[in-house]
C-alpha cells in the first residue's frame, strides 16, 4: 500500500496515540475486517516509484487546496 501522509492521518483506522505521552506518533490499525479498506491504496511492485510519486502529489495537492 501507498498512502500519503495525510491519507494516513485522516484515514478512519488511524489512531493518534499509540504510547502515553505520546507526541506525534501514531498508528494505522490494519486488520481481517478492514484490509479491504484500503484496497484503494493497494500497489503492485513495479509501480511502486509512480505510486509514491502519485501519493506525493496528492499530499501536495491537499496541502494547496
Amino acid at each position: 500500500w501507498v498512502l500519503s501522509s495525510n491519507e494516513v492521518a485522516t484515514h478512519k483506522s488511524y489512531s493518534k496515540g499509540q504510547h502515553r505521552g505520546n507526541v506525534g506518533e501514531g498508528q494505522l490499525h490494519i486488520r481481517d475486517d478492514n484490509i479491504s479498506n484500503f484496497d484503494a491504496f493497494t500497489v503492485k511492485s513495479d509501480q511502486l516509484k509512480d505510486a509514491i510519486i502519485s501519493a506525493y502529489i496528492r499530499q501536495t495537492h491537499q496541502k494547496t487546496s
